[in-house]
């Protein structure tokens, strides 16, 4: 019987330190993520959200979903800038700083841009 005894007491706390390398893993990073709205605090259809590390310049991006909703995952703890831009809107700009394991959530308000016309003329040689 004591044979059994030891392998049990070798192996419950093996199988713990290995259950938790994958929870202590998931910590060391952080996540930015939120909601982009518009003047009417509805929410705006695929903006693009760039997040730029302040110390490498490091870029990640996506765009929202049909609520507005955005997240940026597997961010180093640090400062970053966060930018928010869609057609017929003005660009947002923020920065946070974000700890190991944080969670920080955002919600953008990007304001209606102006309408941007542009006309190209050449003259010919007479």
């Amino acid at each position: 019987m004591a044979p059994t005894s030891y392998k049990a007491a070798a192996v419950l706390p093996l199988a713990a330190l290995l259950w938790s390398l994958p929870l202590s893993a998931q910590t060391n990073f952080a996540l930015v993520h939120g909601t982009v709205l518009d003047p009417q605090d509805q929410p705006v259809l695929n903006a693009t959200i760039t997040v730029t590390a302040a110390d490498t310049g490091a870029r990640r991006s996506t765009v929202t979903d049909s609520t507005g909703w955005f997240e940026v995952g597997g961010l180093v703890p640090g400062e970053y800038s966060v930018q928010a831009a869609a057609p017929g809107f003005s660009q947002s700009h923020s920065s946070v700083r974000l700890e190991v394991g944080e969670n920080q959530r955002l919600t953008i308000h990007l304001a209606l841009g102006e309408k941007v016309d542009s006309v190209e003329v050449a003259l010919a040689p007479i």
